[in-house]
């Protein structure tokens, strides 16, 4: 394994505690009767990309390098535009 992929896999690894981590505390806060209805949502949510994170990872590096880098660019442009779409659709409204 070389430097890139170490650091790599550490990133991953790192951001797959982060959410299931928060997935966790949220499912406690839920149980516990605190917060809004939405925790639950946020729960879910994070201990699904946690989840799928670790897959991608796990699978991007074992069957098809290259995949888990590019699934993360289109993630974080899908969110952009649903961004772009509320920015501008509350410009419209207002």
């Amino acid at each position: 394994m070389d430097m890139k992929t170490e650091m790599d896999a550490r990133i991953l690894v790192l951001a797959v505690g982060l959410a299931g981590m928060s997935g966790v505390m949220a499912l406690a806060a839920v149980s516990r009767g605190g917060g809004s209805r939405n925790l639950a949502a946020i729960a879910a949510i994070s201990l699904a990309h946690g989840s799928a994170l670790l897959v991608l990872g796990l699978l991007g590096h074992c069957l098809f390098p290259g995949t888990a880098p590019l699934g993360g660019v289109a993630m974080i442009l899908g969110w952009l535009i649903v961004a772009v779409a509320g920015a501008l659709g509350s410009q419209q409204s207002g």
